[in-house]
């Protein structure tokens, strides 16, 4: 967050469905459930299903996805965040690093901090900047299905245990 040099929004999924910014990054923080998404990701999550991308529809949006999950659901494991990241790719979106994602069974923190490391000189590079403030957008749907793991883990990127999203520019 603010201790990295970013300036970070924080929202849910749903508040930007229809409205991913241009400018700046996003990062994607999400679950599932039961193959379903969370439930502040609803709308979002049928925005990008329903045709609410256009090819090219999100040309100059600079993205990441980390996804938070439980390998005891095998069949569903990860399915809304491979899903929202093949729908930013399919509409033109610029993947700043590949998928992340950690087992909430697992070493979560572990995971986690490995795709932090790797993502964010990556965010810098994208952005022209190696140093100074940098603002950071991550949209995450946790939502009321919280893992408390992935709580922390949000909270120590964003600075607030309440955040379901952030957004980067």
């Amino acid at each position: 967050g603010e201790g990295q040099g970013f300036a970070v929004t924080v929202a849910s999924l749903d508040e930007y469905a229809g409205r991913l910014p241009h400018e700046g990054a996003v990062l994607i923080t999400t679950a599932s459930y039961n193959g379903t998404p969370p439930d502040k990701a609803g709308r979002f999550c049928d925005w990008l299903r329903d045709g609410g991308l256009p090819p090219g529809g999100l040309a100059g949006v600079r993205y990441a996805v980390f996804g938070c999950g439980n390998r005891q659901w095998a069949r569903t494991y990860q399915a809304i965040p491979k899903r929202v990241d093949a729908a930013l790719a399919k509409a033109g979106a610029t993947r700043l690093a590949e998928r992340g994602e950690t087992d909430s069974g697992g070493d979560f923190f572990g995971a986690f901090d490995e795709w932090w490391a790797g993502f964010l000189p990556r965010l810098r590079e994208a952005l022209g900047k190696t140093s100074g403030a940098l603002k950071v957008g991550m949209i995450t749907t946790l939502g009321a299905r919280r893992d408390e793991k992935a709580v922390e883990a949000l909270a120590g990127l964003t600075g607030d245990a309440n955040a379901d999203i952030a957004v980067a520019a």
